[in-house]
């Protein structure tokens, strides 16, 4: 796979952008900075734009230490006025990547508003679990005379 097909940029009418990146540790990092860049573009907070890295963060590593040899990690942000939403996929060994009593599980609970993981059936072509993950992190609401 060369550099072009590593990263795949996409927009709407909605600010969003598509992640496409080999399911590497390795490649944590970029997927992290490009998070806080598209957040910080969506003019969110830098307390939010912490928070949506740390949930990014926590669901990326989960999916890539599950992942497949050979499987790739899909990022998708979408942002609007309310909330910036993250949909992370990657072909993993099990079903279940995280596990909802885990440290990890709570961090995504407390800063994220109901994370879901979904896991399909085991895929015999691509040898392991689609699974995907589902963040939403809401906008702070300041009320009249707060500071921005």
């Amino acid at each position: 796979m060369d550099s072009m097909d590593r990263l795949i940029v996409v927009s709407a009418a909605a600010p969003a952008i598509h992640l496409r990146v080999e399911a590497d540790l390795r490649r944590l990092a970029l997927v992290r900075k490009i998070a806080e860049t598209f957040a910080e573009t969506a003019h969110f907070t830098a307390g939010e734009i912490d928070d949506i890295v740390v949930a990014l963060d926590e669901a990326a590593t989960g999916l890539l230490l599950a992942a497949t040899p050979d499987a790739q990690l899909h990022v998708h942000l979408t942002a609007d006025e309310f909330r910036l939403r993250m949909r992370l996929s990657a072909v993993c060994l099990t079903s279940r990547p995280i596990d909802g009593a885990s440290l990890g599980w709570r961090v995504l609970s407390a800063i994220t508003e109901r994370p879901t993981v979904a896991g399909e059936s085991f895929d015999p072509v691509r040898g392991g679990y689609p699974v995907t993950m589902g963040l939403t992190r809401h906008r702070r609401v300041l009320g009249p005379g707060s500071p921005h």
